[in-house]
Parts: structure tokens; C-alpha cells; sequence
């Protein structure tokens, strides 16, 4: 059975059959194949895969996204290897072609995930379980945007990282997420995907919330404590709409997705 999957690039992955030995440079791609039950054929993580913990303890770690280890991606003798534009580099993107197919990723848009997890269903051999997935995730859309009127906020201030203070841009899969929840993410006018900003721009958009996510940047509670009093006189502060989130959830594209929708609805304090 042949199985042809497109690249972000337009490039293609071709197999003669689903991959049997999988190594993944992608942690929310390592998590997406435990859940469509493949993890069996994955032989290879990074140090970063951490989710499931099981899958992590057990499995051999070819070093970091940025820093792969090739001659112990070689030993492994995999069928298939994944990687993602934004977490790999491409100089090791074109070595590790040299070993096996190599599948890119770069997700910016919910609908990418969805795609995503059809694609890593179709090289697996896991079709099925991948279909109920994105099922799952066009239900979740749809129920957390039935619910978006009984929000008590909309304009929120996602922040990824701190000292300096750095947010998202239109062009990033944290912003289409928050967006198709029925949110509207507040960002500066600024081409970069995770631009820097400051007091002034925090004060002139004055958000009605405020994320504050445990990843990239883990934000702690004296985090919080810290911005609801330099910035008290503030919208999201009167509300008390400062939430502390799981960054995962609402970062990792693949099996997260299927969380995403109703964890926001969850930190919104919706039903």
C-alpha cells in the first residue's frame, strides 16, 4: 500500500507502507503518536518528549530538536522521520533525508492540526483512530462556539515569555486557536511571529484577560502577582482576568487540539 503525504513545502513523504520504526524530533508529534496507538513503532524521541512519561522512560533519545544526534538517528534504522520547521534546523532537516523519508511539519492554523493528525494517521497505518481525532476537534470548535456568548471576555493578551515581555502574532497557531474559540487576541503591529512588547502596548490595548502559560516561559503565580500590581488599574486586572494556563494545552498542535477548545471554555469559566 503506498501512502503519499505532503510536506508544509509541498515536498512529499512517500512509503511503500505504513512506517514500522518512527523517529520523532517533534515532542507534540511524539505525543500525537502515542494517542493514535502507534507508539510502539517509535524508536526515537528527544530529550523534550516528555508526554506520555511512559513513552519517554522507555524510549532511546536522540538529544534535542535543535541538536539531533544523526549517527544515533542512523543506528536506529528508522522508516520514517519527523520533524517540524520551527522546532529543527534545516541544515539537519537535509542530513536526516539522507537516512529516511522525512516528514516536515509547520502549523499555524487549527485546521493544519487536523490535517496533521490525518497525515501521521496515514503513515502509521492508523488512519482510524486519527479520523476520530479530528473528529473530535471540529466537535470541540463547535460546542466552545455555541457557548462564546456567555463569555465574560474576549480581548485577551496571550504572553509567552517574560523580561522582555513577548506575546503572539496573527501568524501562529496560538492565535487561530484562541481566535476560533470565539477570543481576540490582542497583538502589536509588529512582523515577527512572537514579537516583543512593552508597558505602553499592554496599557494602550488594555486586555480584558491575560494568559500566562507554564511554556515556553513558565509563569509562576508571583508572576501574576507582579503584573496585577504594576498594571491594577487595567481591565484584565478589574476582572480578574488573569489566568494561569497549561502551555501545552494551548501550544502543542496534534493530540492537544482535541483538548484545546474545551480547556478554554474551561478557563473562561464557562459550563
Amino acid at each position: 500500500m503506498s501512502i503519499r503525504v505532503a510536506n508544509f513545502d509541498g515536498t512529499f513523504v512517500e512509503l511503500a507502507q505504513p512506517a514500522e520504526r518512527i523517529v520523532s524530533l517533534v515532542p507534540s508529534e511524539s505525543e500525537t503518536l502515542h494517542y493514535l496507538g502507534a507508539e510502539d513503532k517509535v524508536v526515537g524521541i528527544t530529550e523534550f518528549c516528555v508526554h506520555p512519561w511512559s513513552m519517554y522512560k522507555k524510549t532511546t533519545h536522540v538529544d534535542g530538536p535543535k541538536n539531533p544526534n544523526i549517527e544515533r538517528i542512523r543506528w536506529l534504522e528508522p522508516d520514517l522521520i519527523l520533524c517540524n520547521k520551527e522546532e529543527n534546523e534545516k541544515d539537519a532537516v537535509e542530513e536526516l533525508r539522507e537516512i529516511a523519508p522525512v516528514h516536515v511539519s509547520f502549523v499555524v492554523k487549527v485546521d493544519e492540526a487536523a490535517r496533521l493528525i490525518a497525515d501521521l494517521g496515514a503513515l502509521t497505518g492508523c488512519g482510524d483512530k486519527a479520523q476520530e481525532m479530528v473528529a473530535q476537534i471540529a466537535q470541540g470548535r463547535e460546542t466552545v462556539m455555541g457557548a462564546k456568548a456567555d463569555y465574560t471576555f474576549r480581548r485577551v493578551l496571550h504572553l509567552v515569555w517574560k523580561d522582555p515581555y513577548m506575546t503572539v502574532s496573527r501568524d501562529t497557531y496560538i492565535y487561530d486557536l484562541l481566535t476560533q474559540a470565539g477570543l481576540e487576541p490582542v497583538v502589536p503591529r509588529i512582523k515577527r511571529r512572537y514579537p516583543m512588547i512593552d508597558g505602553d502596548f499592554i496599557r494602550e490595548c488594555d486586555p480584558e484577560a491575560v494568559f500566562f502559560p507554564d511554556e515556553p516561559y513558565k509563569f509562576k503565580f508571583s508572576d501574576i502577582d507582579e503584573f496585577r500590581e504594576e498594571f491594577a488599574d487595567l481591565a484584565c486586572v478589574r476582572n480578574d482576568g488573569l489566568f494561569k494556563v497549561n502551555g501545552a494545552t494551548v501550544t502543542w498542535f496534534g493530540y492537544r487540539t482535541t483538548l484545546a477548545f474545551d480547556y478554554i471554555a474551561k478557563v473562561m469559566r464557562l459550563p
